[in-house]
């Protein structure tokens, strides 16, 4: 039986591969420039603290088809450091769709929330049926942005 660290929720059907379209949840795969300004700007560290080979792997969604075979994926992240108001950090990329790799998860594989679950003996989920995941890598600024967005006003509790 295989073992796979991979956020359960991250898990998509789309075979990219396979099929015209893409859609759903795709693992965002952050390293290099990319990885050290996302850091930064999610206040983990600062810049000249960050270890070497830094790697970051969060969730994007598959916002927009492009002509071309191109899509447009977004991620965002609510972020409060020191106590100030609300942040908001964003990514948007546009990516050829054909950068999109498929991983197919059989079924039986145990799957772990996290790398670390594994290794603080948290339960994995065990998959009923075949899935797939999608993942993009990224590494550098290209055809990426990244804002950040301050809290203006709050109504409500």
């Amino acid at each position: 039986m295989a073992v796979v660290t991979v956020a359960t929720f991250a898990i998509g059907t789309a075979d990219a591969q396979q099929t015209e379209e893409i859609s759903g949840f795709v693992v965002l795969e952050m390293s290099g420039e990319l990885a050290v300004k996302y850091a930064t700007l999610t206040g983990a560290e600062k810049e000249d603290q960050l270890p070497e080979g830094l790697a970051i792997s969060t969730i994007a969604i598959v916002a927009q088809h492009l002509d071309g075979g191109r899509i447009r994926i977004e991620h965002s992240c609510p972020v409060m450091i020191d106590g100030a108001p609300v942040q908001l950090v964003t990514l948007t990329a546009t990516v050829d769709k054909s950068t999109i790799k498929t991983m197919t998860i059989p079924p039986t594989t145990k799957v772990y929330s996290s790398p670390i679950a594994a290794k603080t003996g948290e339960e994995p989920t065990v998959t009923k049926r075949e899935t797939k995941q999608l993942t993009l890598e990224l590494a550098d600024l290209t055809g990426v942005k990244l804002r950040t967005w301050k809290l203006a006003s709050e109504i409500g509790e």
